[in-house]
């Protein structure tokens, strides 16, 4: 049996991010902790974070199962159950969530812990950077272009290029450490995990020359990855 109440808003802050991610996700419960791991259809990003078992007011897991969950279905569970705090029953039936009034057993699919090695980058450049401030910027900046250019050298910069706009923005960034760099991304996949905002003040922003991206967060109870592969614009291409 889990229980959450005073970290149940971080908790569902999280998952609605790895929900936004694919129709499925996987869930590894284990006696100190929960593993996620989910990637885009695509295969252009992916989510790697961990809960540790001290954000909950009880946590009892004998042994580590992994369930295969139905993305919408878990965010709906959640929204209208878990209002104020959370039960959570690791079943061979299914998982099994609990309020006050109400019981809820989501069905899954046997799933197994995906513990393969991440793609291999040559991470060039790191900044700390507000999580807020980050996204917001991205939502302004992706109106104008999907594809963002960020070039690294004492400062950090984001370019976009439209048919009608050109421009650079200079980022309220702190260097952590690095040599220039330069990768063009998808902003628009960046969207998706908007929600970090609301757990972590800050984030981590790493990336190499034509390289993938990593955003990262950490907190006291939540470790978490994104890993965004990079974007070759057309006339890179040719």
């Amino acid at each position: 049996m889990l229980k959450i109440k005073n970290k149940l808003k971080d908790f569902k802050n999280l998952v609605r991010v790895v929900c936004n991610i694919n129709t499925e996700v996987s869930f590894t419960f284990t006696p100190e902790y929960i593993y996620i791991r989910v990637v885009h259809p695509s295969n252009i990003c992916m989510i790697i974070a961990t809960i540790k078992k001290d954000m909950f007011e009880e946590y009892n897991v004998e042994k580590e199962i992994t369930y295969t969950l139905d993305s919408k279905y878990l965010m709906m569970s959640l929204d209208k159950i878990a209002k104020e705090e959370l039960s959570i029953k690791v079943e061979i039936d299914g998982l099994r969530l609990l309020s006050e009034k109400h019981d809820f057993l989501l069905n899954y699919f046997v799933g197994k812990k995906d513990e393969r090695p991440l793609p291999q980058s040559e991470l060039t450049t790191k900044w700390e950077i507000p999580s807020g401030y980050f996204l917001n910027l991205i939502g302004e900046m992706v109106e104008f272009s999907a594809v963002g250019m960020f070039k690294a050298d004492e400062d950090l910069k984001l370019r976009v290029e439209a048919h009608l706009v050109k421009g650079d923005t200079l980022l309220d960034a702190k260097k952590i450490s690095g040599v220039k760099s330069v990768s063009n991304y998808d902003m628009g996949y960046m969207i998706y995990i908007s929600a970090i905002r609301h757990l972590f003040d800050t984030i981590n922003f790493e990336f190499g020359n034509n390289t993938a991206c990593y955003l990262t967060g950490k907190n006291e109870f939540i470790d978490f990855k994104w890993l965004l592969a990079c974007r070759v614009r057309e006339e890179d291409e040719s």
